[in-house]
C-alpha cells in the first residue's frame, strides 16, 4: 500500500504537528533541540525491546479469551511496556541533565518519546496493514493514537516531575499507573470493537468510549500543562527572591543607594 515515502510521510506528519504544538507550549523556557532529538529518537528505538516484550506477554495469555483476553492484551502486553519504555526514555537520557529543571520538562520529554514509539509503530501498521483496513489504521492508528500516545507521555512525565521539584504528587511509579491505565483502556475498547464487529451498534458504543478516552486524556494533559507551566513561573519568582535576599546582593543595592546618594548630594 503505497511507497515508501508515502508510508513514511503518513506515519510521521502526526507526529511533526503535535511535536509544534508543545513546541508553542514550552516557548518561553524551551529544552535544548539535542536532548528534544535524543529522547525522540531513544523512543523509536525502543519499538523492537518493546515488541519482543509484548510478544512474550502474549504467549502467557493464550488461555483468555474474549474479553478477558482484550483486557490483557490492552492493560498488560500493550499499555504497560510501551508506557515503561517512555519513562525509561526520560530517565536513561535526561532526568539527570542539568537542562531538566522544570516542571514543564517532564511533559516536554515524555511527548517527545511518545511520539517517537508512536512513529515506528504507525510505520509498522501502514506497512503491513491490507487495502481494506487502510481507513482503520489512519483514524484508529495515526489520527487518534499517536496524540493518544503523546498525552500519555506526558501525563506519567508530568507527575515523575511534579514529585522531584514539588516534593509532592503521584511521582514515577504512580504517573506510569495513570498513562497505563489510559492507554489500557482505549486499546480494550478498540480491542472490543474487533469483538463486536457482528453487532454494528455495540462497536459503535466501543468506538465512542476509546474516543472518549483519548479526549479526556488530551484535556488532561493541557490542564496539567497549565499547571507545570504556573508552577514553574512560581519556581522562578521564589529563585529570584531568594538571590535577592543574599548578603551579596543586599550588600550591591546599599552600595548602589549610597551612589545615588551621593550624586544627590
Amino acid at each position: 500500500m503505497g511507497g515508501p515515502l508515502a508510508l513514511l510521510l503518513a506515519a510521521a506528519v502526526p507526529t511533526l504537528l503535535v511535536s509544534l504544538y508543545f513546541d508553542w507550549l514550552d516557548r518561553e523556557r524551551p529544552e535544548p533541540r539535542s536532548s528534544l532529538r535524543r529522547v525522540y529518537l531513544a523512543g523509536a528505538c525502543s519499538f523492537a525491546p518493546v515488541l519482543l516484550l509484548e510478544m512474550l506477554l502474549k504467549s502467557r495469555g493464550h488461555d483468555l479469551s474474549g474479553a478477558a483476553l482484550a483486557a490483557w492484551d490492552a492493560f498488560v502486553v500493550a499499555a504497560a511496556p510501551e508506557e515503561g519504555a517512555k519513562m525509561a526514555c526520560i530517565a536513561l537520557l535526561v532526568w539527570r541533565r542539568s537542562s531538566f529543571d522544570e516542571h514543564m520538562d517532564g511533559i516536554t520529554y515524555g511527548v517527545r518519546a511518545g511520539l517517537g514509539f508512536a512513529l515506528v509503530e504507525n510505520l509498522g501498521y501502514f506497512w503491513m496493514a491490507p487495502p481494506d483496513q487502510l481507513f482503520d489504521v489512519l483514524v484508529l492508528r495515526s489520527a487518534l493514537l499517536v496524540p493518544g500516545h503523546a498525552a500519555w507521555g506526558a501525563i506519567a512525565g508530568y507527575w515523575a516531575a511534579r514529585r522531584r521539584f514539588s516534593g509532592d504528587g503521584l511521582g514515577v511509579v504512580g504517573g506510569w499507573l495513570c498513562a497505563v491505565a489510559l492507554h489500557g483502556a482505549y486499546d480494550f475498547c478498540i480491542f472490543s470493537m474487533a469483538l463486536q464487529r457482528g453487532e454494528g451498534w455495540l462497536s459503535a458504543m466501543a468506538f465512542v468510549a476509546a474516543l472518549s478516552v483519548l479526549v479526556g486524556s488530551v484535556i488532561w494533559m493541557r490542564r496539567l500543562a497549565t499547571s507545570a507551566l504556573r508552577s514553574d513561573e512560581l519556581l522562578d519568582q521564589a529563585i529570584m527572591q531568594r538571590a535577592a535576599s543574599t548578603p551579596r546582593h543586599r550588600d550591591e543595592r546599599s552600595r548602589e543607594g549610597a551612589r545615588g546618594d551621593s550624586r544627590g548630594d
